[in-house]
């Protein structure tokens, strides 16, 4: 028997599937985030609380409510990629931004 490992998605493609998501739903999104404020592990100043006013309510508008690990937005709860899921996300909005002024 051939046992397969299936594994999870790396953090930066759980932020670029985000990132697509909001992209399809609020597409200058990029550019509401206060990066100075932007603290992944706080409901209300996680990316979905910048754009919504909270982790809960983003979830719920974007129809990702108990899936939001998948889209990069589970920053909130304690885990080890955190810090990493932090950084991820301050990359691709501060290329975005950059795509804008070019």
């Amino acid at each position: 028997m051939t046992t397969t490992t299936v594994q999870a998605p790396s953090i930066e493609e759980r932020v670029a599937r985000g990132a697509a998501l909001l992209d399809e739903k609020q597409p200058d999104w990029f550019q509401q985030i206060d990066l100075d404020k932007l603290k992944l592990d706080c409901p209300a100043r996680c990316v979905l609380g910048h754009l919504y006013g909270s982790f809960d309510r983003g979830a719920f508008v974007l129809g990702i409510a108990f899936k939001e690990a998948a889209y990069g937005f589970d920053g909130f709860e304690e885990h080890s990629e955190l810090s990493a899921l932090q950084a991820e996300w301050v990359r691709v909005i501060t290329a975005r931004r950059e795509q804008v002024t070019r």
